[in-house]
């Protein structure tokens, strides 16, 4: 990902950044009215970077402005709309793995620092 030459990296007050981020807003809101897009299309029709992007819109889910679809393209990229989350939305948890079992660690066969030593003495053995 590359930044773009007419974009300074650093010296801007935070002022001005948030009125870039303004303007980036209407543009993306303004693009996303005529359509649902992914992050990528966004970027390649707006010419904005990538990272801003995503910022812009996590910042437009936050005030209420743009939401995910729900919807995946390619690689796994979600659509984004204009529209309020829907808080009755269920959330998707991932459940552990039927038989999953936590074993304790156990220190085999490893040196210790001697720093680690000198703190909190020898590693005590573990049979």
């Amino acid at each position: 990902m590359t930044r773009r030459k007419d974009t300074p990296k650093c010296g801007l007050s935070n002022a001005e950044k948030l009125a870039l981020r303004d303007a980036a807003v209407v543009r993306i809101r303004a693009a996303l009215a005529e359509k649902p897009m992914t992050i990528p299309q966004l970027v390649a029709e707006l010419h904005l970077p990538e990272r801003s992007t995503y910022n812009c819109l996590a910042h437009m889910a936050e005030i209420g402005v743009a939401r995910r679809t729900g919807e995946k393209a390619s690689h796994n990229r979600q659509f984004w709309e204009l529209g309020q989350e829907d808080l009755e939305k269920p959330v998707r948890i991932m459940p552990h793995p039927q038989g999953a079992v936590i074993v304790p660690a156990r220190q085999v066969g490893m040196w210790r620092h001697w720093m680690d030593e000198a703190l909190f003495g020898p590693a005590r053995r573990v049979a």
